[in-house]
């Protein structure tokens, strides 16, 4: 084996283990999502508010804490909702961590 073999076999190596690396993180956050899921306070489709900011559920996601192995938080993104709960005109998104802040569902009036 010549070192132009030798170091083509070992890119060959990084690739494919960088590969791997992409897919193993990749099936993670799928997994993780799909636990925070089944296990969410709040559900697609409801209002909540947290730090004086009201959104409706678009999306839930979940977040691996970086500081506390094992600790998943639930996400919640969604449009941020006017004072009459209609979205603003700028369609801004929020991300709301369920992390132990208080979170109030919102119960819109007919």
């Amino acid at each position: 084996m010549t070192k132009e073999e030798l170091y083509q076999c070992l890119d060959a190596m990084n690739n494919e283990y960088s590969d791997y690396q992409a897919s193993w993180k990749k099936r993670k956050q799928e997994l993780l999502n799909k636990y925070v899921q089944e296990h969410a306070r709040f559900q697609i489709g409801d209002i909540i508010r947290a730090n004086e900011t009201t959104i409706r559920v678009d999306g839930i996601y979940a977040l691996e804490s970086m500081f506390v192995r094992g600790n998943v938080y639930t996400v919640y993104r969604g449009v941020i909702l006017t004072k009459k709960l209609e979205p603003k005109k700028s369609g801004d998104l929020y991300t709301i961590y369920d992390d132990g802040r208080e979170i109030t569902k919102i119960e819109k009036k007919e």
